[in-house]
């Protein structure tokens, strides 16, 4: 059954590139900010937590500019080797959008997708009298998108992007900086 799939999965892949599209892979980082709602917080203090994000992802923009793209991403609190409350988010996305291109070197890419997510939540050392709480949590919320890239050649591609999704958690928004390689 896994091989029917992968060479469906290659099949469809090779078909796709005999229609003239760009397929991409990425690779981006930036910030991040979780705005928790208080049931998933260790510490029900505060909601609010600044953090790292990176990811990696690919995909295929078709003649027609319809830009249909995976994506692996993670997102972390700042913290100081364990001593502060810790939230860690992972995601796993399937996006669709459009690519507007506005002039030779500059375009804009809006899309909508469905992010599955897991999150772990780790109690700190400081302040805490007992043994620290670790809290898992998994789900799947649909976000939205917008990447503005500045292609330098024909294979590289510098991009800015920015994504804010609703989750059962709370909101999400990353700002991340990256390249693509497109092919």
């Amino acid at each position: 059954m896994k091989n029917r799939t992968f060479i469906l999965a290659t099949l469809f892949i090779s078909s796709l590139n005999a229609y003239g599209g760009d397929f991409y892979v990425s690779v981006d980082g930036g910030e991040s900010t979780l705005d928790m709602k208080k049931e998933y917080v260790v510490d029900a203090g505060y909601a609010d937590i600044d953090g790292l994000s990176a990811s990696v992802g690919g995909g295929y923009v078709t003649d027609t500019n319809v830009v249909i793209g995976v994506n692996l991403s993670g997102t972390t609190s700042d913290t100081l080797l364990g001593a502060t409350d810790d939230y860690e988010l992972y995601e796993s996305k399937l996006t669709l959008g459009y690519q507007f291109n506005i002039a030779k070197h500059f375009r804009i890419v809006p899309s909508v997708g469905v992010s599955r997510w897991k999150m772990t939540t780790r109690e700190g050392v400081i302040f805490n009298s007992g043994p620290e709480d670790k809290l898992y949590y998994k789900g799947s919320d649909s976000f939205g998108q917008i990447n503005i890239d500045f292609p330098i050649n024909r294979l590289v591609v510098v991009s800015g992007t920015f994504t804010k999704g609703r989750y059962d958690f709370g909101t999400a928004e990353a700002m991340r900086v990256g390249v693509k390689f497109q092919f």
